[in-house]
């Protein structure tokens, strides 16, 4: 039998679910706010010297790339079709209703061969600064990264979505 983990700083453990999906743990307990289609963690500002010329990581500084009030770290949402997103992993223009294309390609592969997502990535050699950049966006159409579900808080009224946060923030 498996044991849950201890809650003890859940509060700054974003992003939430078993996959990273929810970028705010208020996302988490109203699934109407804070669960963006497609977002991009803040990354940290370059030193003037270095603007534009080299890729930086996550901003982890709490004072600016922390959201205190929502509880998790500061994202931008992005748009279908935005620069750096992939035009039918975002939105399958064929098909509204039915899972986009590579997601549906990807499950008959998964399906059928096992261990195929161990296979080795040849995608990642040789990558630009742009492509290295545009792997820090989280797209919740792509195979298995979907932040649906989970919707058993919605009966949750603001107060008390308030008042768990606030008790989270004590563990």
């Amino acid at each position: 039998m498996l044991l849950a983990p201890p809650l003890w700083g859940v509060w700054a453990a974003a992003p939430y679910f078993h996959n990273g999906s929810v970028p705010k743990l208020m996302g988490v307990l109203d699934p109407a706010v804070d669960r963006p289609r497609i977002w991009r963690r803040v990354s940290a500002p370059a030193r003037p010297d270095q603007d534009g010329q080299v890729v930086m990581g996550y901003d982890t500084d709490l004072a600016r790339a922390y959201d205190f009030e929502r509880l998790g770290w500061h994202y931008e949402e992005l748009q279908c079709g935005q620069i750096g997103t992939l035009p039918f992993i975002d939105c399958d223009p064929l098909d509204g209703d039915a899972p986009p294309l590579p997601e549906r390609l990807l499950t008959a592969l998964y399906t059928e061969i096992a261990l195929a997502w161990n296979l080795p990535r040849v995608d990642m050699l040789g990558m630009s600064n742009a492509q290295i950049e545009a792997r820090k966006i989280y797209n919740t159409n792509e195979h298995s990264q979907g932040n649906q579900g989970h919707a058993f808080t919605a009966v949750l009224t603001d107060a008390e979505r308030r008042a768990i946060l606030e008790y989270l923030k004590t563990l």
